[in-house]
């Protein structure tokens, strides 16, 4: 049997040989020694730097540790001698008293004692220690001196910094008061101010009071009115107490009688008072404000003078809006107006052809009280709700037939508002809270769509919000009057005439809308409404045809009994006729 050597198997066992051969290469190979001694040098001088570096840092921090200690322990004795030399200079003239006094007591015991005489002994003694003290007491004024200077500034800048400063007002060089600050300062000079600009124009005076203030300690401190009273008692002899009435902020007139004044705005107030209406309050219109003080005699008004003054009137224009059901003779009566009075305020009123309507502006007076009071109440009331009307087309129907299928019922709602009345007048209310008591119901109807001829209307109803028909016109000649019917629109023969409306044509032709009315139509817009257009030179439609708004329907004529091109329109609400300035008033 032939034996066969054994072949490497893994990776690592065919790597084998040539990983022996590097490791028998490195350890014998010059440059790998070389290689070695290189790195092992570098390591070892960058350790040495490093450890002689960490040993200087260390040496010099405890050099200077110890230099510190040696310089603060120097300078702890320097201050310790220096402080026992200060000490022993300071007490050295209580010391060299004290030995004064004893030396000169055994002195004297000793003359007793040798029969000598006291005198000499205590003159010699007074002597030669005055002449010591004398020079002791100058070496320890060199450090008492500042040191007490030093403690009274102390005690001064303690002091000074404790102290609440206030101003001392002063006028023409003489005290008058203290305020706390400059801004009551300010406020005073403002109220003075306006005071005297008041008296100026009144009286074309001039007045120059300039008020100046320093930096004080103590007093007693006024607030800014009672500074304002203060300088100008201090500045003229001309002044007195008095009570000033500023409306919006604005003074009116200077006066001595509060009591008169707080009367008469009581008592215009009073008609309007209702005392057991917790909801309800009372005031002017304008801000009223009566601010005692000290004024110039010049500036003040007799007290009758200004209660005529707030009772009287002003000129401003009062108007009225014209409402359902009113005249000029009631609208005159309700405002204290005859009928002439009403036209002279309303010259428009007099004008040919004038026609008064709901919603118009009269002018009903040119003045009104100087001080109207406002009333404020807060109510709570019901309203309905209305309800809005579905509507679905129908072929079953003719057109304009409407068919309810379910009929609308009103809501309610709970309003709780302010109800602002002027002069006792209403002038508007404002809502504070709705609540929906009950929702309403929804009208469902069906609205026809077939025409006379069978077909089918391509369009609903009319909006009821009509076009005017010649939007080319001139001018209007005749409005509605109780001997006319409609309006004559005046424009050129040829002028284009609009449907107003959607609707259905139900008659056109000559004399189709009536006698006299030549070429001439009427459309049923459904909803009750229809509209009438005569004396037209052509038409562009027939009986029976639905038209939209905005469709030419035929030119402007002068056909039928007629004087001139014109367009004879009318307007008929479920049969009644309706001016057409209720759609246009301002045509």
């Amino acid at each position: 049997m032939e034996l066969k050597e054994k072949q490497p198997g893994s990776l690592s066992e065919r790597l084998e040989p040539y990983k022996q051969q590097f490791i028998h290469w490195a350890r014998h190979s010059e440059q790998v020694a070389w290689l070695g001694d290189f790195l092992y040098q570098m390591g070892f001088w960058a350790e040495y730097v490093l450890v002689r570096a960490v040993r200087g840092l260390r040496a010099g921090v405890l050099w200077l540790a110890a230099a510190l200690m040696r310089g603060a322990k120097k300078a702890a004795l320097w201050l310790l001698q220096a402080a026992g030399g200060v000490l022993r200079k300071l007490v050295a003239p209580i010391v060299y008293l004290f030995n004064g006094f004893r030396h000169t007591r055994q002195s004297l015991q000793a003359a007793k004692e040798q029969g000598e005489p006291s005198a000499g002994v205590l003159r010699q003694a007074a002597v030669r220690g005055a002449m010591n003290f004398t020079a002791l007491m100058k070496e320890s004024m060199a450090y008492v001196l500042p040191l007490a200077a030093a403690g009274l500034f102390l005690f001064t800048v303690h002091t000074v910094v404790g102290y609440d400063y206030i101003l001392k007002v002063e006028v023409d060089g003489k005290p008058v008061g203290y305020v706390a600050n400059e801004a009551v300062f300010d406020s005073a000079r403002e109220d003075l101010r306006r005071r005297i600009e008041t008296v100026a124009a009144n009286d074309g005076q001039e007045w120059d009071i300039k008020p100046t203030y320093t930096i004080a300690i103590e007093g007693t401190v006024m607030d800014e009115g009672e500074m304002a009273d203060a300088i100008l008692q201090a500045s003229s002899k001309d002044i007195q107490e008095g009570i000033a009435l500023y409306v919006d902020g604005q003074l009116i007139a200077v006066t001595t009688d509060r009591t008169r004044l707080d009367q008469t705005l009581a008592d215009l107030k009073a008609p309007y008072e209702q005392p057991d209406n917790p909801n309800f309050r009372v005031e002017f219109t304008k801000h009223v404000e009566l601010v005692e003080g000290i004024y110039f005699t010049s500036s003040f008004s007799k007290v009758n003078d200004v209660v005529a003054k707030l009772t009287g009137l002003e000129q401003a224009e009062l108007t009225y809006t014209v409402q359902e059901g009113d005249s000029p003779w009631t609208i005159a009566r309700d405002h204290e107006l005859t009928v002439n009075e009403l036209y002279a305020l309303n010259p428009a009123m007099t004008e040919s052809g004038y026609n008064m309507y709901v919603g118009d502006v009269l002018v009903v007076s040119q003045e009104r009280p100087f001080l109207q009071i406002r009333t404020v109440e807060r109510v709570t009331y019901t309203e309905p709700i209305p309800y809005e009307t579905k509507k679905s087309p129908s072929e079953d129907y003719t057109f304009g037939t409407i068919k309810v299928v379910q009929e609308g019922q009103e809501g309610l709602k709970e309003i709780t508002a302010d109800i602002v009345r002027i002069d006792g007048v209403e002038a508007w209310r404002d809502i504070v809270e709705t609540k929906v008591l009950q929702e309403p119901v929804t009208k469902e109807v069906l609205e026809g769509r077939r025409l006379p001829n069978g077909a089918i209307a391509a369009g609903g109803t009319g909006s009821g919000s009509i076009m005017w028909p010649v939007p080319a016109y001139r001018y209007v000649s005749r409005w509605m009057s109780s001997g006319h019917k409609g309006c004559d629109i005046c424009a050129p023969r040829g002028t284009p005439i609009y449907a107003a409306d959607n609707g259905v044509v139900t008659r056109a032709g000559w004399n189709g809308a009536g006698t006299n009315y030549g070429y001439s139509l009427i459309i049923n817009h459904g909803n009750g409404m229809t509209t009438l257009y005569a004396h037209c030179d052509t038409l562009n439609v027939s009986a029976g045809q639905y038209v939209t708004q905005g469709q030419q329907i035929g030119t402007v004529g002068s056909t039928g009994w007629s004087t001139g091109n014109h367009l004879h329109f009318e307007i008929r609400i479920n049969g009644s006729l309706v001016s057409a300035r209720n759609y246009f008033p301002n045509f």
